[in-house]
């Protein structure tokens, strides 16, 4: 099922959190920086509803919202990292957590494989 973000003031939080990152580290991090940008506009790029038709409706527990995976994959492009790097920079990388929307000790991803390169490859191929 599509887990979704939440909205709050003008920053994405998943629905468990309340965007403390954003708040309290985007100056730190640099509004002016990819960081410091995508956290203030990734929710003009990416809202969960435009990815709902990949998505079954009523089956199985909810994903990983899609935007924060569309705006991992923005960042493991950006910073050309692996799955893995993606997820330990998601993890632990303030620049990262500030971006993403994410609480400073929040863990969005269980695994690396839930990180979005490898699907996004199935996407863009045409394959799911």
């Amino acid at each position: 099922m599509l887990g979704k973000q939440l909205q709050r003031g003008m920053f994405a939080v998943s629905a468990s959190t309340i965007g403390e990152a954003d708040h309290l580290y985007l100056d730190f991090v640099g509004p002016d920086t990819f960081y410091g940008f995508l956290a203030r506009h990734r929710g003009e790029f990416f809202r969960d509803e435009d990815f709902a038709m990949l998505y079954c409706r009523d089956n199985g527990r909810n994903s990983v919202p899609p935007s924060l995976l569309a705006t991992t994959l923005l960042l493991q492009a950006h910073d050309r990292v692996s799955d893995a790097e993606a997820k330990a920079r998601a993890d632990y990388d303030t620049r990262w957590k500030v971006a993403l929307g994410v609480e400073i000790d929040e863990r969005p991803f269980a695994t690396s494989s839930q990180c979005p390169s490898g699907r996004a490859r199935c996407s863009f191929s045409g394959r799911s």
